[in-house]
């Protein structure tokens, strides 16, 4: 069979797909002070790589037999799914290892390679006509890809499930997102949501037999190549990203503080006077842990206090001081011909974006919307 100018074209698409994923891993290698998460993602490259490559080799039947790198190309595909999750918690999670218990990732894999055998019982012959659709074997295919659909839909889920967790955390810890929000990979998994549904959508077609195998495996393998930029560009960039450790940043009291409302008044009243007297959101740096040894009391005794006894979090209780610093610095006619931005960072911003989306959600209004109301 001839391959037409669709399929050699898509051969060169694979191709530079694998080439470019090695080249990734190779950089992410390169770079200095690797974390576990960094070790996690060159692995990943690597499988990344192996896998266009088999799958390569199973379009073009390199080796003269399109089963083997074929059913390996299968298999290495469902392993991206649980790859992204432990991407996720290496980057989120301040005492991820590998360890055993890792193994039970394997699951998927084990189960792919087990739905992938009764392909072997065909000869090469048969095995292109049950690509190309003109076998009755296309059956086969059904539980392999309901593998890898219930797979990839439980893994999705539960790394969304630890970006959503970490978010909500690092507002109760940080008094900034920059650089620790993990945007970039909530955006991967985007990308993989949308591999997901286009495996939904392939495999119905397939059931109608409204798409052949070796055009699914084109359309599977270019979501593939697509995402790989992103995720070598990024991966590369990327710095661990977890919460500080509060072993030694914050010193325990001697005895446990009651959390009834006698103690939290008292504890309200410390934190108002630290924050007017000391005024620590001018630090655009400060985390829960430089404000709890200030007030001398544990981080967790003052993140309880923000969620319970003032329904806020700690990223929204901080920057709503930064906000009324910048009213006030606003007013003050010494300052008045400074720039927004230039305020924003003396109030203890520390970028114009955060600034301004902040400045929206508390204000109802822009920061340029609010100076000429004042100038009014």
């Amino acid at each position: 069979m001839r391959c037409t100018q669709f399929e050699e074209f898509m051969d060169i698409i694979i191709a530079i797909g694998s080439i470019n994923a090695f080249f990734f891993a190779f950089l992410v290698l390169t770079k200095s002070g690797k974390e576990i998460s960094d070790k996690i993602l060159i692995t990943w490259l690597v499988f990344f790589g192996i896998n266009l490559l088999t799958g390569f080799c199973a379009v073009k039947n390199v080796f003269g037999n399109a089963i083997i790198p074929g059913v390996l190309a299968a298999i290495l595909f469902v392993c991206h799914f649980p790859f992204l999750f432990l991407y996720t918690i290496s980057l989120t999670r301040q005492k991820f290892s590998l360890n055993p218990k890792l193994l039970i990732h394997l699951i998927p894999v084990l189960l792919m390679t087990g739905s992938m055998i009764p392909f072997f019982r065909f000869n090469g012959p048969e095995q292109k006509d049950i690509a190309y659709g003109y076998g009755d074997g296309v059956y086969l295919v059904v539980l392999p890809m309901l593998v890898m659909i219930v797979s990839s839909a439980i893994y999705l889920t539960a790394t969304v499930k630890t970006i959503r967790k970490h978010k909500n955390a690092i507002k109760d810890t940080f008094s900034y997102t920059e650089n620790i929000n993990m945007n970039w990979v909530q955006s991967i998994v985007y990308q993989f949501i949308g591999l997901f549904l286009l495996i939904v959508m392939v495999f119905g077609l397939l059931s109608f037999r409204q798409l052949n195998i070796a055009i699914t495996d084109y359309i599977l393998y270019t979501g593939l190549v697509l995402i790989i930029f992103f995720i070598g560009y990024h991966g590369y960039k990327q710095r661990k990203v977890h919460y500080p450790d509060t072993g030694t940043q914050v010193p325990e009291p001697k005895t446990e503080i009651k959390s009834d409302l006698d103690q939290a008044d008292k504890l309200m009243h410390s934190l108002l006077t630290v924050m007017d007297a000391r005024k620590p959101f001018l630090d655009p740096g400060l985390t829960i842990y430089t404000l709890a040894q200030m007030m001398e009391i544990p981080a967790h005794q003052l993140s309880r206090l923000l969620n319970i006894h003032m329904n806020q979090s700690f990223f929204e209780f901080i920057n709503r001081y930064r906000v009324n610093e910048f009213k006030s610095i606003l007013n003050k006619k010494e300052f008045r011909h400074y720039s927004i931005l230039a305020i924003a960072l003396e109030a203890g911003f520390n970028s114009k974006a955060s600034f301004n989306r902040i400045f929206k959600q508390i204000t109802n209004s822009t920061p340029s919307e609010y100076r000429k109301k004042m100038s009014q």
